[in-house]
């Protein structure tokens, strides 16, 4: 075989478009169609750095002990994959009276809107919460 390192080179990796995504049929354009949002598929260094930014070293009998606070974590990871619409407008946010982005997707959507989006968007990410977890505790 011969070896073409060429291929992986960035410029010729296949960039990984954003997908659209029903969430609800409540938002409709002029026409009475529902609006679709448009979720990022995060790299890896991204998910990386959200991991460490929601981890901290907790000691336990002597030894320190990575913790992640999966809960602020989980929202930071679904409101950082929305791209539109955009959860960090002002006007958006002030129409629902809050003033985070995961504070506007709970007000926005209904339970099942919103439980039905969390698992779009982990199953894009073919993600598991219980496993960055795990990954996390073994060091």
């Amino acid at each position: 075989m011969t070896e073409n390192l060429n291929v992986f080179f960035k410029e010729n990796n296949t960039k990984i478009e954003n997908v659209e995504y029903i969430v609800s049929n409540r938002f409709k354009d002029n026409k009475g169609n529902p609006i679709k949002w448009e979720i990022k598929i995060l790299s890896t260094s991204e998910m990386n750095h959200l991991r460490e930014h929601y981890t901290t070293q907790k000691l336990t009998k002597g030894i320190l002990v990575p913790t992640i606070d999966n809960n602020n974590y989980m929202k930071a990871f679904i409101t950082k994959c929305i791209v539109y619409p955009n959860l960090n407008d002002k006007a958006l946010q002030d129409s629902y009276n809050v003033y985070e982005p995961y504070e506007l997707l709970e007000e926005m959507l209904t339970v099942g809107e919103f439980n039905n989006l969390v698992g779009y968007i982990t199953d894009l990410h073919d993600y598991n919460a219980q496993e960055v977890v795990d990954d996390i505790k073994k060091g």
